[in-house]
């Protein structure tokens, strides 16, 4: 498989200006073992932990670092609540800007509504 880490952190570099070192310890890693797997013409060599540890660093899985649109059986992911599809296809479809306005928001209502309190519960104790 050829090295898509050295494609996706060109285009990182290109978009955002973010260099191997700034990648590397947002990572967890050194960057020389970002510099060493980007020179080889494939990721064969890269180990599972690395490879997860970049995966997530670039914002995407594993199977998406690896295959990217050329994953066999490509499918979409299907989730039974229908509301969960449509947050999912809204957030493919924003900017940046409005990917980081519906994680704040995702932020601010997981801790206004925890697991398990309905909403009513929670203006119920206000008004107590």
């Amino acid at each position: 498989m050829s090295n898509r880490i050295d494609q996706l952190l060109t285009e990182l570099k290109e978009r955002k200006g973010i260099k191997v070192p700034e990648f590397a310890k947002a990572c967890g890693l050194k960057p020389s073992t970002i510099y060493g797997i980007r020179k080889k013409p494939t990721m064969d060599n890269v180990t599972i932990d690395v490879f997860l540890k970049i995966a997530h660093g670039l914002g995407m899985t594993a199977e998406e670092l690896y295959y990217g649109d050329e994953r066999p059986n490509k499918m979409t992911r299907t989730y039974a609540d229908p509301r969960q599809q449509e947050i999912n296809e809204t957030f493919e479809g924003v900017t940046e800007d409005g990917k980081q306005v519906m994680w704040t928001n995702a932020v601010m209502t997981r801790t206004t509504f925890p697991d398990g309190v309905e909403r009513g519960d929670v203006q119920e104790e206000a008004a107590e």
